[in-house]
């Protein structure tokens, strides 16, 4: 069906039929509805739809990043991935007439081919940006080696397997696959080497696995969070584990409970509160200071930070549920005169 809709829109290489595609609503503005306007007898059509589609979305990114501030900026160049561009050619040559850039103005990073020749990596969530996957480097650290003495006396030292070295870079590859398999023999990896999931070697930037497995829903849901929530309950560092911060200039503070709220998973909320995530929680980096333009200001407090972004996938019947189960934890403490700080409802603001 994907493939017909493109030819459709190849087809059609212009269309006065409007799309505007916010049926989710827009994060500065959560409660704006998504339109189709100026429909006629000869525009209502497959090809006319798609196209106008097409045209809407890239008209959606242009209205946040107009080509004259590309340009005042110095910008001559477009670096774009992912399968939307890769599949969609309709789509390709909206972003090119919006971005009429100096050649090539788009390059589409191919996705890496599998056996059957398609990609199974799972495209990054929003907040996962390069920025953040950067790695912070490795500390100097101190190694024994306790088998020195076999090699004096002419002994074969044993060989350590890879596959009983969890290192930063495989955990944060098994979350982001999701796969739960992937993780199988960590808790006994961890105990038998007196480590913690808490435990620095385990953070980029602050960036835990746990950060990077919440930004790395499908369907609101990525198994290996309750696996590794377990496990660091078992090894006895839970209230480090969830509570560990970005320390980067642009996500500091930034905790596991904010992005749970950022992703709209109420139920990984719960669980995160109900493992000891402070509801305090302050995140004071330059991504969540206020700032002038149509970007959503995300704030800085996990209360009221997110409050619009419940609203804005239509779910403000689960508000008062998730304020309620705030109050009733243990680590909610403060949460009933944070509330009574709210004279004014945020969603009528």
């Amino acid at each position: 069906m994907y493939e017909k809709l493109i030819g459709c829109g190849l087809n059609q290489e212009t269309s006065d039929l409007m799309v505007r595609p916010t049926i989710l609503g827009e994060r500065h503005d959560p409660l704006c509805l998504g339109q189709v306007t100026n429909i006629s007898a000869s525009n209502l059509s497959l090809g006319h739809l798609f196209r106008a589609l097409c045209h809407g979305v890239v008209g959606n990114i242009t209205s946040m990043m107009p080509l004259e501030l590309l340009k005042q900026a110095g910008i001559r160049r477009i670096m774009a991935s992912g399968s939307a561009l890769t599949r969609n050619e309709v789509l390709r040559q909206e972003v090119e007439r919006a971005f009429p850039l100096q050649k090539p103005s788009l390059s589409t990073l191919e996705p890496s081919k599998t056996a059957g020749g398609l990609s199974m990596e799972a495209p990054k969530a929003p907040m996962d940006t390069d920025y953040q996957e950067e790695m912070e480097p490795t500390r100097p650290q101190i190694r024994f080696n306790i088998t020195f003495d076999k090699g004096i006396r002419g002994e074969q030292p044993q060989q350590k397997r890879d596959i009983s070295n969890f290192h930063i870079e495989r955990l944060f590859e098994a979350v982001a696959s999701r796969d739960v398999e992937k993780l199988d023999g960590l808790y006994q990896y961890l105990h038998r080497s007196m480590k913690k999931l808490s435990d620095s070697l385990y953070q980029s930037y602050g960036k835990t696995v746990l950060m990077k497995a919440l930004l790395h829903l499908r369907d609101g849901k990525n198994e290996t969070i309750e696996v590794l929530i377990d496990i660091s309950e078992r090894i006895g560092d839970i209230k480090e584990f969830v509570n560990a911060a970005y320390t980067s200039s642009y996500y500091k503070g930034q905790t596991a409970l904010h992005i749970a709220i950022e992703r709209r998973s109420i139920s990984y909320v719960k669980l995160l509160v109900s493992k000891g995530a402070d509801v305090h929680a302050k995140a004071c980096g330059k991504f969540f200071q206020p700032h002038d333009g149509p970007n959503f200001y995300f704030g800085i407090f996990v209360f009221f930070s997110h409050w619009r972004l419940f609203a804005s996938d239509k779910r403000r019947e689960a508000i008062p549920q998730w304020t309620h189960h705030l109050q009733e934890e243990p680590s909610g403490t403060g949460a009933k005169r944070i509330g009574q700080q709210a004279k004014v409802d945020p969603l009528a603001a």
